[in-house]
């Protein structure tokens, strides 16, 4: 089965989300920083969250740009894209 990749619009909603959600959370965990009764367990396990957002975001935004910059350098050559998108997959 053929991994489908998203639009670029689609990417940039994506990383949007994920920056809202991340900057929700980072609220959260200022707070939970401040206060300092506030479990330690819980504000690391919310600090990794937003980690794992901005990465999210970060994927986002950087294979959304490799598949337009890609797909025109290339020529729509579309199996050197998913290559190169798989790649940045793995070591991302």
């Amino acid at each position: 089965m053929k991994k489908k990749y998203m639009k670029q619009e689609d990417k940039k909603l994506a990383a949007a989300r994920s920056l809202k959600k991340a900057q929700g959370t980072l609220v959260t965990v200022l707070g939970m920083v401040e206060d300092s009764g506030s479990d330690c367990l819980s504000t690391v396990q919310q600090i990794d969250s937003v980690i794992g957002l901005l990465r999210s975001a970060r994927r986002s935004v950087v294979t959304g740009r490799m598949e337009e910059c890609f797909g025109k350098e290339l020529k729509g050559d579309k199996k050197v894209t998913a290559e190169m998108l798989n790649l940045y997959n793995r070591i991302a």
